[in-house]
């Protein structure tokens, strides 16, 4: 059993600022889950990375949040991205909360240093456990609506010391604070 310690360098004092650091806002679901190996011994201080595939069921509209706009075939509805996590399940301590397999988020995101890995966009998450909300119904899965988008109130995961709202509610391609 092990962990990492380790600490973030922003810590957000209300939406906009950390949409200003995000690159795109989407809800989806972790369909997979992979382990980047960290190194050992003498470069035991590369930390593993937990590897999410995340189907996108949403984007929100990019436009009503003010993000620049990404290249149109970057991230769309029905696409699949990684997103990529310091740490990895077996720890006892991680940095934020790790994404389950089977479950519906609302992510925002901006890319990894390389962009694509393994040939699929590839990003982390803004503010590590800052970006992360989950379903908020009990059976964790934000309820289709139209076209196949999913609609719900989502629920912030991390308890850090950020000041940005507890719940977000998605509907079509927008975004309200909650609470």
């Amino acid at each position: 059993m092990r962990g990492i310690d380790a600490s973030r360098h922003t810590y957000y004092s209300s939406l906009p600022a950390l949409l200003k650091d995000t690159s795109v806002v989407v809800v989806g679901t972790a369909v997979s889950q992979s382990v980047e190996p960290g190194g050992s011994g003498p470069a035991a201080a590369v930390p593993p990375y937990t590897i999410t595939s995340l189907k996108v069921d949403s984007v929100i509209e990019q436009s009503r949040t003010g993000l620049p706009r990404l290249p149109e075939s970057a991230v769309e509805a029905g696409t699949t991205v990684d997103v990529k996590q310091l740490g990895d399940p077996g720890m006892v301590e991680v940095p934020a909360p790790l994404l389950r397999t089977g479950s519906t988020y609302l992510l925002f995101l901006h890319p990894t240093e390389d962009g694509r890995a393994y040939n699929v966009p590839t990003f982390y998450v803004t503010g590590a456990s800052a970006g992360i909300y989950s379903a908020a119904d009990a059976l964790n899965s934000a309820e289709p609506a139209v076209g196949g988008k999913k609609d719900g109130t989502f629920t912030r995961v991390g308890k850090d010391a950020d000041k940005i709202p507890g719940r977000l509610m998605t509907s079509g391609t927008e975004l309200t604070a909650t609470g």
